[in-house]
C-alpha cells in the first residue's frame, strides 16, 4: 500500500509539474507590474473575493462551485501574469507566487464545503455571527475575516490545527505591548540577517549564487555554507513574527479584534525533540490546510494516513518550488525531495516508537532535530539561493540599522 500510494504520488507530482508549465506564464513572458496593470490585478481577485463572501451565506453551494473555475484561472493571471522587473525585488515575486498557491487553495476549501464555512459551535449559517466588532460595515469585515484568515482555527474546517500557547497575558494592552516588543525584536533580527547575507559572493546579489564555495576547502566550504543556511533560518522565522505581528498588532489595536484571535504564529521550533515535534506543533501552521488540500486529501484516498502525510508534504515541496520558480532558474528537485523525505523520517521516528516503546526525544532527539535541518536541509536553502533569494531587497537600506551602523563604522575605519 505504501508503495502504491508513493508510486501514485510521483504520477501525481510529474502531472502537476506538466499541467502548472503548460498553465502559467513563464518568468520572461510576464508583463512588468505597473500603475496602469494594477487594476486588472485587484479585478481578477473579485471572483475568489465573491467565494469567500458566499462561503457565509446560505444556500450558495451551487453558485460557489460555478465560481470556482473562474476564481482560479483569475488568480493564476494575477499571480503569474505579471511580474517585478528589477532584479532586486525578484523577491517580491516568489511571495505573490506563494500567497497565489495559497489563495487558491482557500478557494478550494471554501467553494467545496456544501454547508459553507461553519464557525466552531455552529450547525448552520442561520447561526453566523460577525465574531468582529470593526469600525466598518459587518458585511466588509466578514468578508476581511475570511479572506485573510489562514490557520481557520475559528472555523470547523481548522479546529484541530495546534496553536501555541500564548506567551503573554489576554487583555488588549499587555497583548499590545508585547507584540510591539516582538516586532521590533524581529525586525533587528531580520535586518541582520538580510545584511550578513549579503556580505556573501554570490549569494547576496540579486542574480544569486551557491553558498557552497568550491575554492574553498571541504571543511571550510560546509561551515561557510552552515552559516549561510543558519542565517537563512532566521531570516525567515524573524520574517514570519515580524510579519504575522504586524497585522496582529494593527487587527487588535485598530480594528478592535480580541487578542485571542491572533494567537502566535510559530512556537520556539528550536527546541523541537523531533521532527513531529516540529512540524506538528512547532512551526508555523499558516498553510496547512493547504498541503492538505493540494496533496493530503488524495494521499489520505490512496494509502490512509501514511498517504496522508506523504501526500502534505511532497505537496508542501512543490508549493515552495512552484512558488520559487517564478523568481527564474527553472524548476529544481531539491525542494520537493527534501519535504518529501519529511514524510519518510515522521514514518521512522514512529517505527522507532513502535519496536522500542520510546518516543524520539530528549537531547539525542534535539540533535537529531538540528542534523535533519541543517544538515539535510542545506542543498535545498541552496537551490534557493542560486535563484537570487539572499540578494532579494527585504529591507530598503536606508530603514536598515544594521547597515547604517556598518557603513558608519566602515567609514570610521578608513
Amino acid at each position: 500500500m505504501a508503495l502504491g500510494c508513493i508510486l501514485t504520488t510521483g504520477d501525481s507530482t510529474r502531472m502537476a509539474l506538466h499541467t502548472f508549465l503548460k498553465v502559467v506564464h513563464t518568468p520572461e513572458e510576464r508583463m512588468p507590474i505597473s500603475s496602469a496593470v494594477a487594476p486588472g490585478i485587484i479585478a481578477r481577485l473579485l471572483p475568489y473575493l465573491a467565494i469567500v463572501y458566499l462561503s457565509r451565506q446560505k444556500d450558495t453551494y451551487i453558485l460557489r462551485l460555478f465560481l470556482l473555475p473562474i476564481a482560479i484561472y483569475s488568480v493564476l493571471g494575477a499571480g503569474f501574469k505579471y511580474c517585478y522587473t528589477a532584479p532586486e525585488h525578484n523577491i517580491l515575486n516568489w511571495l505573490t507566487a506563494m500567497c497565489t498557491f495559497a489563495v487558491i487553495s482557500k478557494c478550494l476549501r471554501l467553494a467545496l464545503m456544501p454547508e459553507g464555512a461553519l464557525r466552531v459551535g455552529e450547525t448552520s449559517l442561520d447561526e453566523r455571527s460577525s465574531g468582529l466588532n470593526p469600525p466598518c460595515q459587518p458585511w466588509l469585515s466578514k468578508l476581511v475575516e475570511m479572506a485573510l484568515t489562514a490557520r481557520g482555527f475559528k472555523f470547523k474546517y481548522g479546529q484541530d490545527i495546534p496553536l501555541p500557547k500564548q506567551a503573554y497575558r489576554q487583555d488588549r494592552y499587555s497583548f499590545l505591548k508585547a507584540t510591539g516588543k516582538s516586532i521590533v525584536q524581529s525586525f533587528l533580527v531580520l535586518d541582520l540577517m538580510d545584511t550578513l547575507l549579503k556580505q556573501c559572493p554570490g549569494v547576496g546579489v540579486p542574480e544569486g549564487g551557491t553558498m557552497f564555495y568550491a575554492d574553498l576547502p571541504a571543511v571550510q566550504r560546509y561551515g561557510v555554507s552552515t552559516i549561510i543556511h543558519i542565517a537563512t533560518g532566521f531570516l525567515f522565522l524573524s520574517g514570519f513574527n515580524f510579519g504575522y505581528n504586524f497585522f496582529a498588532f494593527v487587527a487588535v489595536g485598530v480594528f478592535d479584534n480580541s487578542p485571542a484571535d491572533w494567537p502566535p504564529v510559530i512556537d520556539r521550533p528550536w527546541i523541537s525533540e523531533s521532527m513531529h515535534e516540529l512540524w506538528a506543533k512547532r512551526w508555523h501552521q499558516l498553510l496547512r490546510d493547504s498541503f492538505y488540500i493540494y496533496g493530503g486529501y488524495i494521499g489520505d484516498k490512496v494509502a490512509g494516513r501514511g498517504g496522508l502525510v506523504l501526500g502534505m508534504f511532497v505537496a508542501s515541496g512543490l508549493f515552495h518550488e512552484l512558488a520559487m520558480y517564478s523568481m527564474g532558474g527553472g524548476i529544481h528537485y531539491e525542494p520537493v525531495v527534501f519535504f518529501a523525505g519529511q514524510a519518510i523520517i515522521l514514518w521512522f521516528e514512529r517505527l522507532w516508537r513502535t519496536s522500542t516503546g520510546r518516543r524520539v526525544g530528549g537531547w539525542t532527539g534535539r540533535v537529531w532535530v538540528y542534523f535533519v535541518m541543517v544538515v539535510l536541509g542545506q542543498p535545498m536553502v541552496d537551490s534557493w539561493h542560486r535563484r537570487g533569494l539572499g540578494g532579494g531587497t527585504i529591507i530598503l537600506p536606508i530603514l536598515s540599522p544594521t547597515r547604517r551602523l556598518l557603513l558608519l563604522f566602515l567609514m570610521t575605519q578608513v
